[in-house]
């Protein structure tokens, strides 16, 4: 009794810590249509991402919840009759427990894996993307091992109103997810095997590889490598991809980085029962493949099967304190056939107004080899992170 006693005493003495968050992000954002049809009009809207939330922790367990709204501003033709809310939603619900070297967490959540290859959040999309289901960590020094079980879409059908018993229909579509490794500052070594599931389009997949990094003063090199099998049907499914970069940034002033890379996504061939097309799952390809979003989209790699060769170059520039210019040259072409798809330069200026206010612009490229095809993308936002 006397030891109940002075643990719920310990426990009444601690006191739980809240910190809040909050994003505002509007943005406008015009551009020429980007489906490469010369008769398609310009396209121009602003739109907003408004999140609110905030962690409360007590004794190694953690509650975070984060309340997004997003839209698309004068989407609402009668704002003072609007009672829906229906932009809201629940985009991040996570409970933790740290105990010694292991992190477990249940719910929906938003984290990425080895810079969003395979598995991202794709802040750039206002709604960002959540998963919905267990992750566990386990680190001790620079070695770690994580898993994940993750649920996209509840195939079962669910009428509350009605009854409590869901009615199978086994569309379910997740993802399980096993990577560890060294993860030092300086060196990374991470094997990764994610094996996925569609119910609905009779899909069982598997993809393994490795990830890595490397840091040695100014130089930075960061190499990739991933094969896929399994089957969608009655097709069988062989593909893998590629992909390196290294940056220099050297510590001068400007604070300039420099850099190169190469990704490579295989292609289909003529073979009917067998797709050879790398599938990058749930990756940020607006992050990796250009930021106009066509190739892997509308046209090359998985958007029409034939992969995706990307060679890019990399610059970075800090001239004055808040100010920061990039800019990505990539050179693309089909992986299964050598056609030549497009010249894309993307270019970004960020500027801090403040410690939790940026201002940032870009304007993106689409020089194929036809000139009718050409298509271009300007944007602005203000990202305000508190």
């Amino acid at each position: 009794m006397s030891l109940l006693c002075l643990l719920a005493t310990s426990v009444m003495a601690a006191e739980p810590t809240f910190t809040p968050e909050a994003q505002l992000r509007p943005r406008w954002e015009e551009d020429s249509g980007r489906d490469q049809d010369p008769g398609t009009g310009r396209v121009g809207y602003i739109s907003q991402r408004t999140r609110l939330g905030g962690t409360l922790e007590l004794d190694g367990v953690s509650g975070r919840v984060v309340i997004s709204d997003v839209r698309i501003l004068g989407s609402e033709l009668d704002t003072r009759r609007d009672f829906d809310a229906e932009g809201l939603d629940v985009r991040i619900a996570l409970l933790s427990l740290r105990r010694g070297p292991w992190t477990l967490e249940v719910g929906r959540h938003e984290r990425g894996l080895h810079e969003e290859r395979l598995l991202a959040i794709a802040n750039w999309r206002q709604p960002g993307r959540s998963f919905d289901g267990f992750r566990g960590v386990w680190r001790d020094g620079d070695w770690t091992l994580e898993g994940r079980a993750l649920l996209t879409r509840e195939g079962d059908l669910v009428d509350l109103a009605t009854t409590d018993q869901g009615v199978p229909n086994t569309q379910d579509e997740g993802l399980f997810v096993l990577t560890g490794g060294l993860d030092a500052p300086t060196s990374k070594l991470l094997p990764l095997v994610i094996f996925d599931f569609d119910g609905s389009d009779a899909l069982v997949r598997s993809t393994a590889g490795v990830w890595s990094r490397t840091t040695r003063g100014p130089l930075s090199v960061r190499a990739e490598a991933y094969l896929q099998a399994g089957v969608r049907g009655d097709v069988a499914l062989r593909a893998g991809m590629f992909g390196m970069r290294t940056t220099w940034s050297p510590e001068v002033s400007g604070s300039p980085v420099l850099g190169a890379a190469y990704e490579l996504l295989s292609g289909d061939d003529d073979n009917p029962g067998r797709d050879t097309t790398f599938r990058t799952l749930y990756g940020a390809n607006h992050k990796h493949y250009g930021n106009i979003d066509i190739a892997m989209f509308k046209t090359g790699g998985q958007a029409d099967g034939r992969g995706l060769h990307d060679l890019q170059l990399l610059l970075r520039a800090s001239p004055l304190d808040p100010l920061q210019l990039r800019l990505d040259l990539h050179g693309m072409w089909a992986a299964s056939d050598g056609t030549r798809l497009a010249i894309e330069p993307d270019t970004q200026v960020r500027v801090k107004l403040a410690e939790p206010l940026s201002f940032v612009v870009g304007a993106n490229l689409w020089l194929p080899p036809t000139a009718r095809s050409r298509e271009w993308m300007l944007w602005s936002m203000l990202d305000a992170r508190f």
